[in-house]
């Protein structure tokens, strides 16, 4: 990970300082959806977001300033990852907070960006993929995201991430 690609620089631990800022910590915690159990109606939206997109695993997830809280989690055994959270440094969720936009990698193992990330054999994630909306897809092969789903997908990922706020 380099300073360079995350516009708001770094924190002393080398995580974007976007995780640190005040006013995304508070829009997280207004949510009120922090530490809170499975819902169905959360695990619904992560299943039509998989379905619609042919994804194995896709998450709804909150991230904090120190880590990325899986509100929803579908195709994941709880009891393989220790949990329905992970320490920001072992998730991909950063780079979409420091980066501000989707952040798209279709082969994890081969990205300059990701190959190194401690999360990619443990979690084996060979593509993952998250748009602003809180969901995110991982997918255990290489896949090429940008032709069959960000393009393809994209309005339905966008009214199922738009419902979710109903939700909320």
């Amino acid at each position: 990970m380099t300073g360079s690609i995350f516009p708001g620089g770094l924190r002393p631990d080398g995580l974007p300082a976007a995780l640190s800022d005040p006013c995304r910590i508070a829009a997280v915690l207004a949510t009120g959806l922090l530490n809170t159990r499975p819902e169905p109606p959360f695990d619904d939206l992560a299943e039509i977001a998989a379905a619609i997109t042919g994804c194995e695993r896709a998450f709804i997830t909150l991230v904090d300033e120190d880590r990325s809280f899986w509100k929803s989690c579908v195709g994941v055994a709880i009891q393989q990852t220790g949990g329905r959270q992970n320490p920001a440094r072992e998730s991909f969720c950063y780079f979409l907070v420091g980066l501000g936009d989707r952040f798209v990698v279709e082969d994890a193992a081969e990205d300059p960006r990701t190959r190194d990330h401690p999360a990619v054999a443990p979690m084996k994630i060979g593509a993952w993929t998250k748009n602003i909306f809180l969901l995110k897809f991982i997918e255990r092969h290489t896949r090429y995201f940008r032709d069959d789903l960000t393009e393809q997908h994209e309005p339905e990922i966008t009214i199922t991430a738009l419902l979710s706020y109903g939700v909320f």
